[in-house]
C-alpha cells in the first residue's frame, strides 16, 4: 500500500528525470554545444530545483516514518525508487536534525 504523500513525490520523480535528460541534452559526443553562460543559468536553475525536491521528499519520509519516527533505507528505496547512497543520505541528514531514527533492520 502506498503512502497518501507518495502521490506528490510520484510526480516529482518524473520531473527530476525529464530535467537530468535536459541537462544532459547539450552534450554529444563529449562536446557541450551550450554556452558557459547558458550552462551557468541552467546549473542555478537546477540547483534551485532539486533542493526544493529534496526538501519535499524529506517531508515525505518524516511522515511515511510515521509516529515512531523510524524508517528503514530499505522502506525508502521501494518507496521512493531510490539508490541505497541517496537513501541513507537523506536518513542521516534527517537522523542530523533529529527528525526521525533509523530502522536498522534489513530485508533479506
Amino acid at each position: 500500500m502506498k503512502h497518501p504523500s507518495r502521490k506528490m513525490s510520484g510526480c516529482m520523480h518524473p520531473m527530476m528525470e525529464k530535467m537530468r535528460q535536459e541537462r544532459m541534452g547539450p552534450w554529444k559526443n563529449g562536446e557541450n554545444q551550450s554556452t558557459t553562460a547558458e550552462m551557468e543559468y541552467g546549473s542555478a536553475e537546477l540547483k534551485a530545483l532539486f533542493s526544493d525536491w529534496l526538501l519535499q521528499l524529506e517531508e515525505e519520509v518524516v511522515l511515511l516514518a510515521g509516529k515512531e519516527n523510524k524508517i528503514s533505507a530499505e522502506k525508502m528505496m521501494a518507496e521512493f525508487k531510490l539508490s541505497r547512497e541517496s537513501a541513507e543520505f537523506i536518513l542521516q541528514k534527517l537522523v542530523r536534525q533529529g527528525r526521525i531514527t533509523i530502522n536498522e533492520e534489513r530485508s533479506v
